[in-house]
Order: structure tokens, then sequence, then C-alpha cells
């Protein structure tokens, strides 16, 4: 077994069992996700930063079935409604390229969206 897949098994371990019961755990959840949610959405950071960034915010809030249905809830609206918010950025922009390492961050968001919240929710 190599590394990889031991510490992806950890992580799934821990994000699966760890149910936050007081407030307190519940607020670090909550600031880690507003933490992630600004890296991503900060056009400083590095594109690759932030489409693994994406990556980890649809793998946790896909797994961690502890999380309250307003929390993912919320995520998702936050990510669509920057998704949203691209889309019409770049209608307005006269030299739209249809470039992966322009779009990265939005290509990646997109797919996570779909991959890893909706169709790992739903068992396919």
């Amino acid at each position: 077994m190599n590394a990889t897949r031991k510490t992806k098994g950890v992580k799934t371990n821990i994000t699966r069992h760890i149910a936050p019961r007081d407030t307190a755990i519940s607020a670090i959840i909550e600031s880690f996700l507003e933490y992630l949610r600004k890296r991503f959405t900060n056009p400083n950071t590095p594109a690759i930063l932030r489409q693994a960034t994406a990556s980890y915010i649809a793998s946790f809030i896909s797994r961690a079935n502890f999380l309250p249905h307003s929390t993912v809830t919320a995520c998702l609206d936050l990510m669509v409604g920057w998704i949203n918010y691209y889309i019409e950025k770049q209608e307005s922009n006269p030299r739209l390229l249809q470039d992966v390492n322009v779009h990265g961050p939005f290509y990646s968001l997109c797919q996570k969206i779909s991959d890893r919240i909706l169709l790992y929710n739903h068992g396919t």
C-alpha cells in the first residue's frame, strides 16, 4: 500500500468519525471552510493552489457526514455563486479564451461540484 492511499484512508476515517458535538468544534470547522473559500476566490493565489483548494472543499463537504445540512448548502451556494460570477465576468470580456491554463480554477470547481458532491452523494 502506498503512502498516498494510507493518507487518504486516514483522512476519510477522521472526517467520517469525528462528529463535532460542541459549538467550539463547529466554529473551527466553519472558520476552516471560510479560510478555504477565501483562498479559492483570491485571484492572487496561484491557480494550482486554487484548484487543490476546490478539490479539498468538495471532498470534505461530500464525505464529512457530521456536517450540518445548512453548512453543506451554504458551501454549495457559495461555490455555485462564484461560478456564476466568473461566467458573467468572462462574458463581458472581449478576449474570451477557452484555455484551461487561464480558467483552471473555474473548470476545477465545476468538475468538483459535479463529481465529488453530486455524484458521490448519489452513490454513482
